[in-house]
Protein backbone atom coordinates (compact mmCIF):
# COMPACT_ATOMS: atom_id res chain seq x y z
CA UNK A 1 0.00 0.00 0.00
CA UNK A 2 2.74 2.22 0.94
CA UNK A 3 4.48 1.44 -2.01
CA UNK A 4 1.49 2.40 -4.30
CA UNK A 5 0.92 5.53 -2.60
CA UNK A 6 5.14 6.52 -3.57
CA UNK A 7 4.49 5.80 -7.06
CA UNK A 8 1.59 8.17 -6.74
CA UNK A 9 3.18 10.43 -4.92
CA UNK A 10 6.51 9.85 -7.93
CA UNK A 11 4.05 10.17 -10.57
CA UNK A 12 2.03 14.06 -9.51
CA UNK A 13 5.56 15.56 -8.81
CA UNK A 14 6.66 14.58 -12.49
CA UNK A 15 3.24 15.68 -14.30
CA UNK A 16 4.11 18.90 -12.20
CA UNK A 17 6.73 19.66 -13.99
CA UNK A 18 6.12 18.15 -17.22
CA UNK A 19 2.59 20.73 -16.70
CA UNK A 20 4.90 23.76 -16.01
CA UNK A 21 6.81 23.23 -19.25
CA UNK A 22 3.32 22.76 -21.02
CA UNK A 23 2.01 26.01 -19.73
CA UNK A 24 4.77 28.44 -21.54
CA UNK A 25 3.54 29.63 -24.54
CA UNK A 26 5.87 30.18 -27.26
CA UNK A 27 6.47 34.24 -27.00
CA UNK A 28 7.40 32.32 -23.20
CA UNK A 29 9.65 29.59 -24.38
CA UNK A 30 11.69 31.95 -26.73
CA UNK A 31 11.72 34.70 -24.05
CA UNK A 32 15.22 34.13 -22.73
CA UNK A 33 14.85 36.40 -19.63
CA UNK A 34 11.71 34.52 -18.48
CA UNK A 35 13.45 33.62 -14.86
CA UNK A 36 16.40 36.11 -14.73
CA UNK A 37 14.38 37.48 -11.86
CA UNK A 38 13.63 34.47 -10.03
CA UNK A 39 16.83 32.70 -10.04
CA UNK A 40 19.08 33.56 -6.78
CA UNK A 41 22.30 32.75 -6.46
CA UNK A 42 22.93 28.90 -5.23
CA UNK A 43 24.68 29.36 -1.71
CA UNK A 44 27.73 27.41 -0.64
CA UNK A 45 26.06 26.12 2.65
CA UNK A 46 22.91 25.38 3.41
CA UNK A 47 20.28 25.69 6.37
CA UNK A 48 18.73 22.56 6.09
CA UNK A 49 17.27 19.64 3.81
CA UNK A 50 14.74 21.65 2.92
CA UNK A 51 16.96 24.82 2.04
CA UNK A 52 18.96 22.64 0.13
CA UNK A 53 16.35 21.01 -2.16
CA UNK A 54 14.88 24.36 -2.72
CA UNK A 55 18.13 26.24 -3.84
CA UNK A 56 18.16 24.28 -6.81
CA UNK A 57 14.08 23.87 -7.96
CA UNK A 58 14.24 27.30 -9.95
CA UNK A 59 17.76 26.62 -11.12
CA UNK A 60 16.43 23.62 -13.13
CA UNK A 61 13.45 25.42 -14.41
CA UNK A 62 15.55 27.69 -15.83
CA UNK A 63 18.01 25.09 -16.98
CA UNK A 64 15.27 23.39 -19.11
CA UNK A 65 13.49 26.70 -20.48
CA UNK A 66 17.18 27.41 -21.69
CA UNK A 67 17.53 24.41 -23.26
CA UNK A 68 13.88 24.21 -24.90
CA UNK A 69 15.00 27.76 -25.79
CA UNK A 70 17.99 26.61 -27.87
CA UNK A 71 16.07 23.66 -29.18
CA UNK A 72 13.32 26.28 -30.90
CA UNK A 73 15.69 28.83 -32.52
CA UNK A 74 17.55 25.80 -34.04
CA UNK A 75 14.43 24.18 -34.81
CA UNK A 76 15.45 24.08 -38.38
CA UNK A 77 18.38 21.53 -37.96
CA UNK A 78 16.43 19.90 -35.44
CA UNK A 79 15.31 15.93 -36.27
CA UNK A 80 11.68 15.45 -37.57
CA UNK A 81 9.14 12.81 -38.90
CA UNK A 82 5.75 12.90 -40.41
CA UNK A 83 2.70 11.64 -38.18
CA UNK A 84 0.48 8.96 -40.12
CA UNK A 85 -2.04 8.40 -37.38
CA UNK A 86 -3.60 9.69 -34.40
CA UNK A 87 -5.57 8.23 -32.05
CA UNK A 88 -6.51 9.55 -28.76
CA UNK A 89 -6.59 7.13 -25.50
CA UNK A 90 -10.29 7.83 -23.90
CA UNK A 91 -9.82 5.51 -21.36
CA UNK A 92 -7.77 7.59 -19.34
CA UNK A 93 -8.71 10.43 -16.37
CA UNK A 94 -7.40 14.10 -16.10
CA UNK A 95 -4.46 15.49 -16.65
CA UNK A 96 -3.69 11.85 -18.20
CA UNK A 97 -6.59 12.66 -20.95
CA UNK A 98 -4.83 14.36 -23.54
CA UNK A 99 -2.94 10.85 -24.01
CA UNK A 100 -2.26 9.91 -27.59
CA UNK A 101 -1.01 6.58 -29.87
CA UNK A 102 0.85 7.92 -32.55
CA UNK A 103 2.27 5.96 -35.88
CA UNK A 104 4.66 7.43 -37.93
CA UNK A 105 6.09 7.29 -41.31
CA UNK A 106 9.33 5.56 -42.27
CA UNK A 107 10.00 7.13 -45.15
CA UNK A 108 9.55 10.22 -47.45
CA UNK A 109 7.27 10.11 -50.77
CA UNK A 110 10.44 9.58 -53.17
CA UNK A 111 11.53 7.02 -51.10
CA UNK A 112 14.63 8.28 -49.54
CA UNK A 113 15.56 8.49 -45.99
CA UNK A 114 15.51 11.80 -44.53
CA UNK A 115 18.56 13.22 -43.10
CA UNK A 116 16.56 14.95 -40.05
CA UNK A 117 14.38 11.41 -39.90
CA UNK A 118 13.40 11.25 -36.14
CA UNK A 119 12.88 8.32 -34.15
CA UNK A 120 11.30 9.09 -30.98
CA UNK A 121 12.46 8.29 -27.59
CA UNK A 122 10.69 7.66 -24.01
CA UNK A 123 10.86 11.06 -22.11
CA UNK A 124 11.27 12.85 -25.32
CA UNK A 125 9.89 16.36 -25.69
CA UNK A 126 8.33 16.94 -29.08
CA UNK A 127 6.25 19.93 -30.82
CA UNK A 128 3.42 18.64 -33.56
CA UNK A 129 3.17 20.79 -36.29
CA UNK A 130 1.28 20.84 -39.55
CA UNK A 131 4.42 21.91 -41.40
CA UNK A 132 8.20 21.74 -40.85
CA UNK A 133 9.56 24.46 -39.10
CA UNK A 134 12.80 26.20 -40.73
CA UNK A 135 12.36 28.86 -38.00
CA UNK A 136 10.41 29.48 -34.41
CA UNK A 137 8.05 32.13 -36.62
CA UNK A 138 6.90 28.81 -38.38
CA UNK A 139 4.69 27.75 -35.03
CA UNK A 140 3.15 30.79 -34.46
CA UNK A 141 0.93 30.97 -37.42
CA UNK A 142 -2.36 29.05 -35.95
CA UNK A 143 -3.04 27.52 -32.82
CA UNK A 144 -2.84 24.25 -33.66
CA UNK A 145 0.63 24.71 -34.96
CA UNK A 146 2.11 24.54 -31.20
CA UNK A 147 1.16 21.68 -29.21
CA UNK A 148 3.97 20.03 -27.09
CA UNK A 149 4.15 16.36 -26.36
CA UNK A 150 5.83 14.39 -24.06
CA UNK A 151 6.63 10.97 -25.03
CA UNK A 152 5.65 8.22 -22.54
CA UNK A 153 6.04 4.78 -24.66
CA UNK A 154 7.27 2.82 -27.20
CA UNK A 155 9.24 4.00 -29.50
CA UNK A 156 13.56 2.95 -30.04
CA UNK A 157 13.79 -0.63 -29.47
CA UNK A 158 10.21 -1.34 -29.03
CA UNK A 159 8.49 -0.44 -31.75
CA UNK A 160 10.05 2.95 -33.86
CA UNK A 161 7.00 3.68 -35.32
CA UNK A 162 4.64 3.39 -32.67
CA UNK A 163 4.41 5.73 -29.72
CA UNK A 164 2.42 6.83 -26.79
CA UNK A 165 2.58 10.39 -25.98
CA UNK A 166 0.67 13.15 -23.48
CA UNK A 167 -0.01 16.25 -24.98
CA UNK A 168 -0.44 19.72 -23.54
CA UNK A 169 -3.44 20.57 -25.70
CA UNK A 170 -5.92 18.87 -27.73
CA UNK A 171 -4.57 17.48 -31.32
CA UNK A 172 -7.40 18.34 -33.63
CA UNK A 173 -6.52 17.32 -37.00
CA UNK A 174 -8.91 18.49 -39.41
CA UNK A 175 -9.74 16.83 -43.11
CA UNK A 176 -8.42 18.52 -45.83
CA UNK A 177 -10.50 18.74 -48.93
CA UNK A 178 -10.82 15.70 -51.99
CA UNK A 179 -9.75 13.27 -49.15
CA UNK A 180 -6.36 13.89 -48.98
CA UNK A 181 -4.65 13.52 -45.09
CA UNK A 182 -3.68 16.41 -43.66
CA UNK A 183 -0.15 16.58 -42.81
CA UNK A 184 1.27 16.35 -39.23
CA UNK A 185 4.92 16.60 -38.32
CA UNK A 186 6.48 15.57 -34.78
CA UNK A 187 9.79 17.72 -34.21
CA UNK A 188 12.13 16.49 -31.13
CA UNK A 189 13.07 19.22 -28.96
CA UNK A 190 14.95 17.89 -25.84
CA UNK A 191 14.91 14.57 -23.53
CA UNK A 192 13.43 15.68 -20.73
CA UNK A 193 13.82 12.00 -18.52
CA UNK A 194 17.10 13.13 -16.13
CA UNK A 195 15.49 16.81 -15.48
CA UNK A 196 12.23 15.12 -14.57
CA UNK A 197 14.18 12.57 -12.06
CA UNK A 198 15.76 15.33 -10.45
CA UNK A 199 12.65 17.34 -10.04
CA UNK A 200 11.14 14.36 -8.36
CA UNK A 201 14.34 13.97 -6.05
CA UNK A 202 14.33 17.77 -5.34
CA UNK A 203 10.76 17.47 -4.31
CA UNK A 204 10.90 14.64 -2.23
CA UNK A 205 9.55 14.36 0.74
CA UNK A 206 12.30 15.27 3.49
CA UNK A 207 10.83 13.01 6.56
CA UNK A 208 10.79 9.96 4.40
CA UNK A 209 13.34 7.59 3.70
CA UNK A 210 16.90 7.76 4.42
CA UNK A 211 18.68 11.00 4.56
CA UNK A 212 21.67 10.15 6.31
CA UNK A 213 23.49 10.48 2.86
CA UNK A 214 22.26 14.03 2.23
CA UNK A 215 22.70 14.92 5.78
CA UNK A 216 26.75 13.95 5.45
CA UNK A 217 27.00 16.06 2.69
CA UNK A 218 25.31 18.88 3.63
CA UNK A 219 27.04 19.04 6.73
CA UNK A 220 23.90 20.84 8.12
CA UNK A 221 24.91 19.25 11.73
CA UNK A 222 27.55 19.57 13.87
CA UNK A 223 28.27 15.42 14.38
CA UNK A 224 27.69 15.05 10.55
CA UNK A 225 31.22 15.35 8.74
CA UNK A 226 33.42 14.01 11.66
CA UNK A 227 35.24 10.48 11.41
CA UNK A 228 33.87 8.08 13.57
CA UNK A 229 36.70 7.96 16.07
CA UNK A 230 36.07 4.07 16.92
CA UNK A 231 36.29 2.88 13.92
CA UNK A 232 39.27 4.66 12.55
CA UNK A 233 41.20 4.11 15.79
CA UNK A 234 41.08 0.69 15.65
CA UNK A 235 41.19 -0.10 11.90
CA UNK A 236 43.64 2.53 11.04
CA UNK A 237 47.32 0.92 11.41
CA UNK A 238 46.00 -2.86 11.07
CA UNK A 239 44.09 -2.18 7.62
CA UNK A 240 45.39 0.91 6.01
CA UNK A 241 48.86 -0.72 5.86
CA UNK A 242 47.32 -3.88 4.40
CA UNK A 243 45.68 -2.25 1.96
CA UNK A 244 48.14 -0.15 1.27
CA UNK A 245 50.72 -2.84 0.36
CA UNK A 246 48.09 -4.81 -1.53
CA UNK A 247 47.52 -1.24 -3.78
CA UNK A 248 51.17 -1.34 -4.10
CA UNK A 249 50.82 -4.02 -7.68
CA UNK A 250 48.08 -1.47 -8.91
CA UNK A 251 50.77 1.56 -10.04
CA UNK A 252 49.07 4.39 -7.96
CA UNK A 253 50.43 7.03 -6.80
CA UNK A 254 50.62 7.92 -2.42
CA UNK A 255 47.42 9.82 -2.48
CA UNK A 256 45.66 8.08 -5.22
CA UNK A 257 46.45 4.41 -3.15
CA UNK A 258 45.46 6.43 0.10
CA UNK A 259 41.97 7.60 -0.95
CA UNK A 260 41.28 4.07 -1.97
CA UNK A 261 42.73 2.93 1.42
CA UNK A 262 40.59 5.02 3.51
CA UNK A 263 37.50 4.76 1.28
CA UNK A 264 37.47 1.16 2.33
CA UNK A 265 37.87 1.77 5.54
CA UNK A 266 34.94 3.92 6.44
CA UNK A 267 32.58 1.38 4.39
CA UNK A 268 33.90 -0.92 7.27
CA UNK A 269 31.97 1.19 9.29
CA UNK A 270 28.92 0.65 11.15
CA UNK A 271 28.19 3.10 13.31
CA UNK A 272 27.52 6.14 10.81
CA UNK A 273 27.09 6.82 7.18
CA UNK A 274 29.99 8.78 5.48
CA UNK A 275 30.44 10.45 2.41
CA UNK A 276 34.30 10.89 0.77
CA UNK A 277 35.34 13.14 -1.76
CA UNK A 278 38.13 12.43 -4.14
CA UNK A 279 39.24 15.83 -5.99
CA UNK A 280 41.60 16.99 -8.04
CA UNK A 281 41.87 18.99 -11.77
CA UNK A 282 41.48 17.01 -14.57
CA UNK A 283 44.88 14.24 -15.18
CA UNK A 284 45.15 13.62 -11.72
CA UNK A 285 43.96 9.75 -12.01
CA UNK A 286 40.18 10.26 -10.36
CA UNK A 287 38.65 8.01 -12.79
CA UNK A 288 41.84 5.55 -12.30
CA UNK A 289 41.19 5.66 -8.54
CA UNK A 290 37.92 4.85 -9.16
CA UNK A 291 38.03 2.09 -11.04
CA UNK A 292 40.64 0.80 -8.57
CA UNK A 293 38.44 1.50 -5.32
CA UNK A 294 35.30 -0.55 -7.40
CA UNK A 295 37.95 -3.40 -7.87
CA UNK A 296 38.65 -3.84 -4.53
CA UNK A 297 34.95 -3.15 -3.00
CA UNK A 298 34.61 -6.78 -5.82
CA UNK A 299 37.00 -8.46 -4.09
CA UNK A 300 35.30 -7.62 -0.84
CA UNK A 301 32.18 -8.99 -2.33
CA UNK A 302 30.61 -5.59 -1.65
CA UNK A 303 28.02 -4.31 -3.64
CA UNK A 304 28.62 -1.23 -5.58
CA UNK A 305 26.15 1.07 -7.39
CA UNK A 306 28.07 3.93 -9.76
CA UNK A 307 26.51 6.53 -11.43
CA UNK A 308 27.97 9.41 -13.52
CA UNK A 309 26.90 12.73 -15.29
CA UNK A 310 27.32 11.45 -18.81
CA UNK A 311 27.51 8.39 -20.61
CA UNK A 312 31.28 9.05 -21.72
CA UNK A 313 32.17 8.84 -17.87
CA UNK A 314 30.59 5.24 -17.24
CA UNK A 315 31.80 3.88 -20.59
CA UNK A 316 34.70 4.90 -19.08
CA UNK A 317 34.65 3.52 -15.55
CA UNK A 318 33.61 0.15 -16.65
CA UNK A 319 36.58 -0.03 -19.49
CA UNK A 320 38.58 0.50 -17.21
CA UNK A 321 37.20 -1.54 -14.74
CA UNK A 322 37.32 -4.67 -16.74
CA UNK A 323 40.62 -4.28 -17.83
CA UNK A 324 41.80 -4.11 -14.41
CA UNK A 325 39.51 -7.32 -13.37
CA UNK A 326 41.22 -9.49 -16.43
CA UNK A 327 44.74 -8.51 -15.54
CA UNK A 328 45.16 -8.37 -11.75
CA UNK A 329 42.36 -10.82 -10.98
CA UNK A 330 42.44 -13.76 -13.69
CA UNK A 331 41.89 -16.64 -11.09
CA UNK A 332 40.18 -15.40 -8.45
CA UNK A 333 36.78 -17.03 -7.82
CA UNK A 334 34.57 -14.58 -9.53
CA UNK A 335 33.42 -13.47 -13.00
CA UNK A 336 31.77 -11.19 -14.93
CA UNK A 337 28.60 -12.11 -13.98
CA UNK A 338 29.03 -10.14 -10.86
CA UNK A 339 29.46 -6.80 -12.36
CA UNK A 340 26.60 -5.07 -14.41
CA UNK A 341 26.48 -2.39 -16.62
CA UNK A 342 22.62 -0.66 -17.41
CA UNK A 343 21.65 2.09 -19.27
CA UNK A 344 20.45 3.14 -22.51
CA UNK A 345 22.14 1.27 -25.16
CA UNK A 346 21.39 3.67 -27.92
CA UNK A 347 22.93 6.60 -25.99
CA UNK A 348 25.62 4.63 -24.82
CA UNK A 349 26.89 2.96 -28.45
CA UNK A 350 26.79 -0.11 -26.66
CA UNK A 351 27.46 -2.07 -30.23
CA UNK A 352 30.66 0.44 -30.86
CA UNK A 353 32.11 -1.47 -27.78
CA UNK A 354 32.22 -5.15 -28.42
CA UNK A 355 34.21 -5.70 -24.75
CA UNK A 356 31.51 -4.25 -22.52
CA UNK A 357 29.06 -6.89 -23.86
CA UNK A 358 29.67 -9.69 -21.89
CA UNK A 359 28.63 -7.06 -18.61
CA UNK A 360 25.50 -4.87 -20.49
CA UNK A 361 22.04 -6.09 -18.67
CA UNK A 362 20.04 -5.75 -22.04
CA UNK A 363 22.54 -8.24 -23.83
CA UNK A 364 22.80 -10.52 -21.03
CA UNK A 365 18.71 -10.90 -20.81
CA UNK A 366 18.87 -11.96 -24.59
CA UNK A 367 21.13 -14.60 -23.88
CA UNK A 368 19.61 -15.82 -21.00
CA UNK A 369 16.24 -15.81 -22.74
CA UNK A 370 18.04 -18.23 -25.50
CA UNK A 371 19.33 -20.63 -22.42
CA UNK A 372 15.88 -20.46 -21.36
CA UNK A 373 14.07 -20.96 -24.66
CA UNK A 374 11.46 -24.16 -24.03
CA UNK A 375 12.55 -25.34 -28.24
CA UNK A 376 15.90 -24.88 -28.24
CA UNK A 377 17.71 -23.82 -24.85
CA UNK A 378 18.93 -25.72 -21.68
CA UNK A 379 16.49 -27.81 -21.12
CA UNK A 380 15.72 -29.05 -24.74
CA UNK A 381 18.78 -29.94 -25.07
CA UNK A 382 19.85 -32.01 -21.56
CA UNK A 383 16.13 -33.69 -21.90
CA UNK A 384 17.54 -34.64 -25.60
CA UNK A 385 20.52 -35.94 -23.97
CA UNK A 386 19.08 -38.15 -21.10
CA UNK A 387 16.94 -39.31 -24.00
CA UNK A 388 19.41 -40.47 -26.06
CA UNK A 389 21.58 -41.84 -23.14
CA UNK A 390 18.97 -43.40 -21.80
CA UNK A 391 17.78 -45.51 -25.38
CA UNK A 392 19.84 -44.46 -28.28
CA UNK A 393 18.43 -47.05 -30.47
CA UNK A 394 14.99 -45.37 -30.25
CA UNK A 395 16.28 -42.15 -30.75
CA UNK A 396 18.94 -43.01 -33.67
CA UNK A 397 15.92 -44.12 -35.42
CA UNK A 398 14.06 -40.96 -34.80
CA UNK A 399 17.13 -39.17 -36.24
CA UNK A 400 16.98 -41.32 -38.94
CA UNK A 401 13.21 -40.47 -40.06
CA UNK A 402 13.48 -36.81 -39.53
CA UNK A 403 16.38 -36.99 -42.04
CA UNK A 404 14.00 -38.81 -44.29
CA UNK A 405 11.38 -35.93 -44.15
CA UNK A 406 13.64 -32.98 -44.91
CA UNK A 407 15.35 -35.01 -48.02
CA UNK A 408 11.58 -35.76 -48.74
CA UNK A 409 10.75 -31.78 -48.24
CA UNK A 410 13.79 -30.91 -50.11
CA UNK A 411 13.09 -33.19 -53.19
CA UNK A 412 9.23 -32.04 -53.84
CA UNK A 413 10.73 -28.31 -53.68
CA UNK A 414 12.63 -29.13 -56.19
CA UNK A 415 10.16 -30.46 -58.36
CA UNK A 416 8.23 -27.99 -57.48
CA UNK A 417 10.91 -25.57 -58.79
CA UNK A 418 11.32 -27.69 -61.89
CA UNK A 419 7.21 -27.50 -62.58
CA UNK A 420 7.35 -23.60 -62.46
CA UNK A 421 10.86 -23.33 -65.15
CA UNK A 422 8.45 -25.75 -67.20
CA UNK A 423 5.21 -23.80 -66.70
CA UNK A 424 7.21 -20.30 -67.52
CA UNK A 425 8.80 -21.80 -70.59
CA UNK A 426 5.76 -23.14 -72.15
CA UNK A 427 4.18 -19.79 -71.43
CA UNK A 428 7.02 -18.17 -73.46
CA UNK A 429 7.09 -19.98 -76.31
CA UNK A 430 3.20 -19.45 -76.32
CA UNK A 431 3.89 -16.21 -76.44
CA UNK A 432 6.63 -15.85 -79.01
CA UNK A 433 4.41 -18.23 -81.32
CA UNK A 434 1.29 -15.66 -81.38
CA UNK A 435 3.93 -12.79 -81.61
CA UNK A 436 5.33 -15.07 -85.04
CA UNK A 437 1.74 -15.73 -86.39
CA UNK A 438 0.92 -11.81 -86.07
Amino acid sequence: MSSTKANTSKNKMKETFVDLVFSWSLKDVLNGQLFKEKVEKIPKTFLSIEHYLRSYRFPLIEETHADLNSSFLGIAQAPVCEILYVQRITKNKPPNDLCYNIVLKKRNMDGKQDKRMYEPGNGDLIVLSDVKPQSAADLSGTQKSYILALVTGGGNGDNPLRVKVRASKEIVIEQKRQNKRPTLFAVYLINMTTNIRIWEALNSDIHKGNMSIIKEVLCTDSIVGVNCDHCFAQDENLHEKKLLADLHSISLNGSQSKAVARSIMTRNCKHKSSVKLIWGPPGTGKTKTVSVLLLEFLRLKCRTLTCAPTNIAVMEVISRLLRLVRQHFRHHNFGLGDIVLFGNGERMKIDDHDDLLDVFLDYRLDRLKECFSPHNGWKHWLNSMILLLEDPAQQYLLYLKSIKKKEEKQDSAQIEKQDIKKWKGKEESVCVKKERER
